[in-house]
């Protein structure tokens, strides 16, 4: 299974906001994200059945932190959109993003120097420890 870090951004061409997000998850809508960057793997491109990891990052957002755990349902790179599904426990870190010291060091080594970009195929040395933060 690939794994991908997603970034959220409360000011992005998505109009990302929290209460949005939130309602999002909550009512079970599979939903359509864009990123305006490049896809950072070495290997590929999302595809339908990949796991993402959905992230506000911290930088001027006090609610930053990791706030989802998503199907990828689609991947558009000429429309620059990945669709996702949120899962279990996402309704949960809907309201109650994890950020410490461990998801800010291991968000900074996925995103390998490129803070403003959208997605990032996740390392496994990095998904481990990721997952047992989100108990999946």
């Amino acid at each position: 299974m690939v794994c991908w870090l997603y970034q959220m951004s409360v000011n992005s061409e998505k109009g990302w906001s929290h209460s949005e997000y939130e309602k999002e998850v909550r009512e079970g809508i599979p939903t359509t994200g864009r990123y305006a960057g490049k896809v950072v793997s070495e290997h590929r491109k999302p595809q339908k059945g990949d796991m993402a990891v959905l992230f506000f990052a911290w930088s001027g957002d006090h609610k930053g932190g990791i706030c989802g755990w998503a199907e990828v349902l689609g991947y558009d790179e000429e429309q620059g959109t990945i669709d996702f599904e949120p899962k279990e426990p996402s309704d949960h870190l809907k309201v109650n993003p994890i950020l410490n010291d461990t998801v800010k060091d291991i968000t900074k080594k996925i995103r390998r120097g490129f803070f403003q970009g959208n997605i990032w195929e996740i390392p496994p040395n990095l998904l481990l420890p990721i997952r047992q933060i989100l108990g999946v």
